[in-house]
Formats: C-alpha cells, structure tokens, sequence
C-alpha cells in the first residue's frame, strides 16, 4: 500500500483488506475478498487524490468525539460509501436507533443503495481482533468479546433488525420506492491472533487470506524477541488497521524498548489484557503481535457478543 497518509491508508485498509469471515449459500452476503479487492481498485484514483489533499477525510473523522476503534472503522465506510462517483453504492441512513414503545431493539449500520442492481442494504459492519486459545475459542483481547458469539449477535439480531415490525414500519416510512426489498450485508474486518506455543485451525468459514499474525505470552515473548534485531512499543489503537507507512515506522522507532523494557512497563497491566505490540527496525514495521500475561486467558472475565 503506497498511500502516505495515515487516515488514508486506513481508509483503503478498510475498504480492500480481507474479511474475516467469507460464507455462501445464505440469505445474507458476505463480501469475500475478491469483492473487496475490486471496490479498492474502482477507488485507487479517488485515494491517491485524498492522499495528496486528505483534509476532507480528515474533518470527517475529527467530527466524532467517538475514539472507539470501531466507530473509526464505520466513519471510513461511511466516508467510501458516501462518496460521489462510487461506482457502486451509494449511502442512504447510518446509525438508525431502531425502537418499539418500551425499548430501543438495536441500530442499523448502513442504509445503502446498490446503484448496480438499485436493491437496498442493510449493511452491518465490525472490526474485530481475536487471539486464538488451546480451547479453540477466539477471544479479544480483553476477554470480552468472542468471535462465535459476535457472528451468533449478527445472525440472529442485528441482521434480522429490518424484518422485524418496528423495522417495517420504519422502512414504511422513508421517502424511498415501496415496498422495500431489503439485501442483508455483513462486513467483519479485522485481524486473528494465532498462539505461538501451538497450532491453531482456524474458526469455521474463516476467510482463506484473512490478515493474521502471533500471540505471545510474555516468557514465550522474551526467549524468541532477542533473537531478532528489532526494537519494540505498545501499538496505539490510532494504528490498528493498516500497515505502517516507512515514515510513521521511522518516527515511532524513535520511541522504541528493548524486548526486556517492554516486558518490564507491562508488568503492572491488568492480568485480564493481552497487549497490541510492534516490532520496528530503523525503517519499517516488522511484526505486530499481542502480548499476554503467562496466565492469560485467566477465564476472570465475563465473555460477551
């Protein structure tokens, strides 16, 4: 990925990069990752002009004092989509709080038109990030997020949030052609954490080139980190998504620990946590990683969708 802005590099991160999960024969399309591919090459010109004058962009996602990784990953799509001359979609609504009289019943994403077949989507869309265990569960990092769990969430409910009669009669109500015919769409992006310490399937119906990388616990961590000469640092959440630009790498390296000093500053953290890491030479990012406690998963915490 050539582009040099950091906003914008997450942008095309969010529009090409596999998906996690790529199913068939459903109700409801998954994108797989030739879809994906394809949108980012219909928007390679579009990119390379925000790379070069990404305020747009920019004042988009400054106007959110939502810093969650997740509300990011939407504001991008939601940028993508809302884009003029895309070639295929165009977006109708975000973030509708759908309610009955007694209780709000969940959020639709994404109102989308398929200027390609004029249909309606419901898009629901997630970043996730899950470290793989003995147990052949797929947990985050905080041990309150499993990947199951979040797929059962979005089958059974936020999927299904348009059939439902409040969803009818709100879907009744837009200035649109009725009735409405409504195209189920799941987007999960993100990244698996493989186990260093032993081999790991991957979850069912998992992406064939899904993005993946390691976990390690910390003992595990120290005896293979100074096999390798690479300088270590937390990685902000700001740098989740895409690969590094040589020159954010660089600037970063500027920052950077020593495998034992990076080990040492964690010892404190909560038991419960892995921890995003990266590992940097001079110029580039080399590796990105979590980083566990011994004892993690410690099974202390309460797992949610």
């Amino acid at each position: 990925m050539h582009f040099k802005t950091p906003c914008v590099r997450d942008l095309a991160w969010a529009i090409g990069s596999s998906p996690l999960q790529q199913r068939s024969g459903l109700a409801v399309h998954w994108p797989d990752a030739n879809w994906c591919a394809q949108q980012l090459a219909l928007a390679s010109d579009w990119l390379n002009e925000l790379d070069a004058n990404p305020q747009a962009l920019i004042n988009h996602l400054s106007a959110s004092n939502d810093r969650r990784l997740g509300r990011r990953f939407e504001d991008l799509l939601a940028f993508w989509l809302s884009w003029p001359d895309n070639p295929n979609y165009s977006l109708l609504l975000r973030n509708h709080a759908l309610r009955n009289a007694e209780r709000t019943l969940g959020e639709i994403d994404f109102l989308v038109r398929n200027k390609q077949t004029n249909a309606i989507e419901h898009w629901e869309v997630a970043v996730k990030f899950y470290l793989g265990t003995p147990q052949g569960l797929w947990l985050g990092p905080g041990q309150r997020d499993r990947l199951d769990l979040k797929l059962l969430r979005l089958d059974q409910h936020q999927l299904k949030l348009t059939q439902l009669v409040a969803g009818q009669d709100w879907l009744a109500q837009l200035d649109l052609p009725q009735p409405i015919d409504i195209k189920p769409v799941c987007l999960v992006k993100g990244r698996l954490f493989y186990p260093q310490h032993f081999d790991l399937a991957p979850p069912p119906s998992a992406s064939p080139t899904h993005l993946r990388a390691t976990w390690f616990t910390h003992d595990e961590f120290l005896a293979q980190a100074n096999h390798h000469q690479l300088r270590w640092q937390l990685l902000d959440k700001t740098y989740w998504l895409a690969q590094l630009h040589h020159d954010t790498a660089k600037l970063l390296y500027e920052h950077t620990l020593s495998a034992d000093e990076l080990v040492s500053c964690l010892s404190a953290e909560d038991p419960r946590y892995a921890i995003a890491i990266i590992g940097l030479t001079p110029a580039n990012e080399a590796i990105r990683a979590f980083l566990a406690p011994n004892t993690w998963p410690s099974g202390q915490s309460q797992v949610l969708s």
